[in-house]
């Protein structure tokens, strides 16, 4: 009986062990990042900058925003390059704060991540629903409201590169309405 109950505690500590491991598995570096900086600091941008300057990221000039096709709104914004260690890949990151819109965006780009991949991981790790789709050529454009615990509006529109190429993701935004 006792070695039937060690038997059956091991088992216990052994799954919650694993699913812990596998649930932290589950994201990819892309989604990681996303939901790290993007939908979590979005409140405190200054927390983002700071990130950037203490890895170091590369800040991007005018014309890398331009070439990039950072968001432009009117409004100031920052972006910045980097890379993961152990991702391949560029990662891409731009703030938006436009005072006079009263909107926040931050936007993530990855040049080789999986976009059906995230996409589920957005399904499943968010409280989303879709408003919005578009279909525009090769790229591929998707509108989600989120339930966000300090936004009533609060978005996540997801970009696609449609080319059929392994690596097909463009970028993800999170956008807030503090109207």
């Amino acid at each position: 009986m006792l070695k039937i109950n060690m038997i059956k505690i091991f088992l216990i500590i052994f799954s919650i062990f694993f699913t812990k491991i596998s649930y932290a598995n589950n994201f990819t570096p892309f989604m990681k990042l996303f939901s790290s900086i993007c939908v979590s600091s979005t409140m405190d941008f200054n927390s983002i900058k700071l990130l950037a300057k203490e890895n170091k990221w590369k800040e991007l000039n005018e014309k890398q925003k331009k070439l990039y096709g950072l968001p432009v709104s009117g409004a100031p914004y920052d972006g910045w390059a980097f890379k993961q260690k152990g991702v391949k890949g560029v990662f891409l990151l731009a703030i938006v704060d436009s005072k006079k819109d009263k909107i926040k965006n931050c936007t993530l780009f990855h040049n080789a991540s999986n976009y059906k991949q995230n996409v589920k991981l957005l399904y499943n790790e968010f409280q989303v629903k879709k408003i919005d789709e578009l279909k525009q050529g090769i790229q591929y454009m998707e509108t989600f409201k989120v339930r966000h615990f300090l936004f009533d509006k609060a978005y996540i529109t997801t970009f696609q590169d449609k080319r059929e190429t392994k690596n097909d993701l463009f970028m993800f935004t999170f956008s807030v309405d503090l109207k």
